[in-house]
């Protein structure tokens, strides 16, 4: 229960099966007239907030909402967001009603307007694999936060973050190089995706984005990479620079530009 409202998070006295690995009892989100089953059957987790109270604050309003972690053999499949309306009734979150990861791990820089900012991964360039699962990969990613109608990427108060963030890629890139590249240097690649892609929000062109990206990491090899996949029953196989900089102009339209 919670106090002050007429909704509760039950959990079924029954089990069921979803998989011969899992067994589990569903959640069930009562509201004041409706009561709503939180997914599948199985493995369902109402996960805390970090204050450790169930609420979180997503939108940094004061409305009320409810993480539901849903879990297959042990493993994480879904993020489920429940909101609790002013009429006490929960209502299921999708798109950008949402955040994009409600559970990665929070932005390290403070909002300037006090509303709370979630990471989103945006692109992954991989530099080699070794099968389908756990590549070596330069990952980047964007922040987001409530607009008053959505989860937006592009809000104008981000501009002073990302110029912060583009002086340290840029700074971080060049000691990268500096390394060269006779052991796998994922930091370099890192260094220009981000470069690549919080200039381009910034406002400069994709073109001029990618050059300075390129001079990161110009004449290092992926090859090295590799040897963090040895052993692997599927082989291993390195990425180019010429394959992750086609990656780069293929994902430039997605970038999302800040308003002015």
């Amino acid at each position: 229960m919670f106090p002050g409202h007429f909704a509760a998070v039950a959990v079924a006295d029954h089990l069921e099966p979803l998989a011969d690995c899992n067994r589990g009892q569903p959640l069930l989100l009562l509201g004041r007239n409706k009561l709503l089953q939180a997914g599948a059957t199985s493995g369902l987790g109402l996960i805390r907030a970090q204050d450790g109270t169930v609420f979180w604050d997503l939108r940094g309003n004061g409305a009320r909402f409810v993480v539901i972690e849903e879990r297959l053999c042990n493993f994480a499949t879904s993020t489920q967001v429940y909101w609790l309306d002013g009429q006490d009734e929960w209502q299921a979150l999708e798109g950008d009603a949402r955040p994009g990861c409600v559970l990665c791990p929070r932005p390290k820089e403070k909002p300037a307007d006090g509303k709370p900012m979630f990471s989103v991964p945006f692109l992954s360039l991989t530099l080699a694999s070794g099968g389908p699962y756990f590549p070596t990969a330069a990952v980047v990613d964007l922040v987001e936060a409530w607009d008053g109608t959505r989860f937006s990427k592009d809000l104008p108060g981000f501009a002073s973050l990302y110029k912060q963030r583009l002086a340290s890629a840029r700074a971080f890139g060049m000691k990268a190089r500096a390394r060269g590249g006779a052991r796998c240097n994922v930091d370099a690649f890192q260094s220009a995706g981000e470069i690549f892609v919080y200039s381009i929000m910034l406002g400069a062109d994709p073109s001029v984005a990618l050059a300075e990206a390129e001079r990161i990491v110009a004449g290092i090899s992926t090859k090295p990479c590799e040897a963090n996949h040895a052993g692997s029953m599927y082989g291993s196989q390195s990425f180019p620079w010429s394959s992750i900089r086609e990656e780069l102009q293929n994902r430039a339209a997605d970038v999302p530009v800040l308003r002015k």
